[in-house]
């Protein structure tokens, strides 16, 4: 889309709600974003202003993980600055408090859904549970010994007995991008039953926005599902799934649903 620039005046000096990252974590006041989404960190196109308003920007044109909208103020002039592509939105809001802030944001874009009171408790998550065994001596452990322990999150080690980041483009033909690994899972329904009702515990699965296997890469070239290069990912080129396909959300969800039969409680989304 063609480039815009609008500029209001404002005397702020830092402006609340942007998002963060693990570099600026702790900064709880900012003076700009570029709207962006990556892992571990996430910039809105948003801000609420001591001024007693908050603002929402919005446009239709997106980079990858990048949305074509950044804001920057700048105080010395008392002016804040939105650049942009595309057709785009400024919503403003009167608020005088941060708190009023957030509930028309809200108002605005709907409340978030509150996640299931287990999400809210210990979750116990790493990249290296290498069998059926040593995944309930574990949980036994937390339990003899009165740790709290609301769910486990496994890793690639779930659904697969190797990980796809050395596969070259075409991927390998033995692999399995929606299966079970027998060492660790024999008997899914099974276990995950029996991990939820008689251990209280629920289990997630990591999913990765990728193929990994020979066949089903060759399906998705042809269906042309895969995202065109230029992402923010360095490694498994041509091998990123274009979820923005509606067609190819329903064949992914059409994969996923025997783990939601089987009981898989919830994603995690690497």
């Amino acid at each position: 889309g063609r480039p815009g620039l609008i500029i209001f005046n404002s005397s702020t000096r830092g402006l609340y709600g942007r998002g963060a990252g693990p570099a600026d974590a702790e900064m709880l006041l900012a003076e700009g974003s570029a709207v962006s989404l990556a892992n571990r960190a996430t910039y809105v196109p948003y801000f609420y202003s001591r001024d007693g308003y908050a603002v929402l920007g919005h446009s239709n044109v997106t980079h990858f993980n990048m949305m074509a909208v950044r804001y920057q103020s700048f105080p010395e002039q008392g002016r804040i600055a939105w650049a942009f592509e595309g057709a785009f939105q400024l919503h403003f809001m009167l608020a005088p408090s941060l708190a009023e802030g957030t509930k028309a944001y809200y108002a605005l874009t709907g409340r978030p859904p509150v996640p299931p009171r287990h999400a809210f408790g210990f979750m116990a998550c790493r990249w290296g549970w290498p069998n059926q065994r040593y995944l309930e001596e574990t949980v036994q452990r937390f339990r003899e010994g009165h740790f709290p322990l609301d769910s486990v999150i496994l890793d690639f080690e779930w659904f697969a007995n190797s990980s796809d980041y050395a596969f070259t483009e075409q991927g390998e033909a033995w692999y399995e991008d929606f299966g079970w690994n027998p060492e660790l899972f024999p008997s899914p329904a099974q276990q995950l039953k029996t991990y939820l009702l008689d251990q209280q515990l629920f289990v997630a699965g990591i999913r990765k926005p990728r193929l990994g296997n020979r066949q089903l890469l060759h399906l998705a070239k042809e269906r042309k599902w895969i995202a065109p290069e230029g992402g923010p990912e360095t490694y498994a080129k041509g091998r990123w799934l274009r979820f923005s396909d509606p067609t190819m959300q329903r064949w992914y969800a059409q994969q996923m649903q025997h783990y939601v039969d089987s009981g898989i409680s919830f994603w995690w989304n690497d």
